[in-house]
This record gives C-alpha cells, sequence and structure tokens, in this order.
C-alpha cells in the first residue's frame, strides 16, 4: 500500500463573474469548465467527467442502436478538425480547452454505469481506430447543377458561389466533376428571405 496521502477537495462549479465583478454562473456546461480551469492551475494527471452517457459514440446512439463508445479521440485544438461534429467540436473548445491545451486527458464517463467504458479526449493515442465517427446533420437540402458550359471553362464555380452569397445560402459541401456540381445547402445558416429557396 503506497504511503502517499491523497488529498480531496471539494468545490462549487461554474461560478464566474460578469464584466462588472459582479458573482454570475457560467450556464451550461460551466461545471465542466471550472474543473478544466482547475486541472489546469493544479497540473491534475487527468480530468473526469462523469455524465449521462457512457463517453462519445461513433453516431447517436438514439438513431443507431449499433452506435458505440470511442474509446479516445485525438484533440488537435490549434489545427481546424473538421472530422468533428459541431456538438462535440463546441463542447472541447469550450468546455475542456483548459485542460487540454497543457497536455491533460479528459475522461468522459457515465455516472450512472461507471463500469460502462468511456471516452478520453486527449492529445495522442496508442492505437487509431480503423474509423472515427458518422454524423448526422439535418435541414439539408442537395442542389446539383448539370451543365456542359462547366467544361474547361473558368468562373463557372464562381457564379454559383456568387449567387448563393447574393441570396445568403450557406454552402456546406460540394463535390464536382468535369460537367456537374452537387452542393449542400444549410438551412440552418441560410438566412435569406427572397423566397423559399430551401
Amino acid at each position: 500500500m503506497s504511503s502517499k496521502l491523497r488529498r480531496l477537495a471539494i468545490t462549487q462549479g461554474f461560478i464566474g463573474q460578469d464584466e462588472d465583478g459582479r458573482t454570475t454562473t457560467l450556464g451550461r456546461g460551466g461545471s465542466d469548465y471550472t474543473t478544466a480551469l482547475i486541472a489546469e492551475v493544479l497540473s491534475f494527471d487527468q480530468v473526469d467527467i462523469w455524465t449521462d452517457v457512457a463517453g462519445i459514440y461513433t453516431t447517436d446512439p438514439r438513431i443507431v442502436a449499433s452506435a458505440k463508445s470511442i474509446g479516445a479521440i485525438i484533440s488537435l485544438l490549434m489545427k481546424p478538425q473538421k472530422w468533428l461534429y459541431s456538438a462535440l467540436k463546441s463542447y472541447i473548445q469550450e468546455h475542456c480547452l483548459p485542460a487540454i491545451r497543457v497536455g491533460i486527458p479528459v475522461f468522459v464517463g457515465s455516472s450512472q454505469i461507471p463500469e460502462k467504458s468511456g471516452t478520453y479526449i486527449c492529445a495522442s493515442t496508442k492505437k487509431l481506430p480503423q474509423f472515427r465517427a458518422l454524423a448526422i446533420r439535418r435541414k439539408q437540402t442537395l442542389l446539383t447543377l448539370h451543365s456542359l458550359n462547366m467544361l474547361h471553362a473558368r468562373g463557372f464555380l464562381a457564379e454559383v458561389f456568387t449567387l448563393l452569397s447574393q441570396h445568403h445560402i450557406s454552402v456546406d459541401l460540394i463535390t464536382t466533376s468535369e460537367v456537374s456540381i452537387a452542393l449542400t445547402l444549410d438551412k440552418t445558416g441560410s438566412t435569406t428571405t427572397k423566397g423559399n429557396l430551401l
């Protein structure tokens, strides 16, 4: 048995202050952010976040019953990570950043079933998974344009994007070939008022 004594510190979470110095709460996810800040200042070995889910899944388990918990994901916050779906990316950047930026791994596990595996968010992992994750995007519109005028032409895509920009339409994904272009238009990010374009 180790002779080292372990000290346990219990403190409140999600307490902050506004621009005028008045005490306030940090809001949703504030307790996770508080933990990450304390971990950064005190140089913890690891941060454990206990929530209602057993880690981060390959996809939404409410939609796909066979979804599996991801053992570890790499967070390279200094580079854009397009494979991270937006909710996870926001969570990492807004709540886990203090710990992760100094190399402290963050474990996300279920408080309801703590014996079940969870997910480590860390700077590196020894074993890379065969696939990362599958995300679903709702409120998307698929637009396919086909024109022989695209063949060896300059400026065709520029004209398409200029038109979409004029109508305040957000483009999420794009694929092209010699004579066609397929776009997914994001209804959430579009603010067009000129007819029901989406």
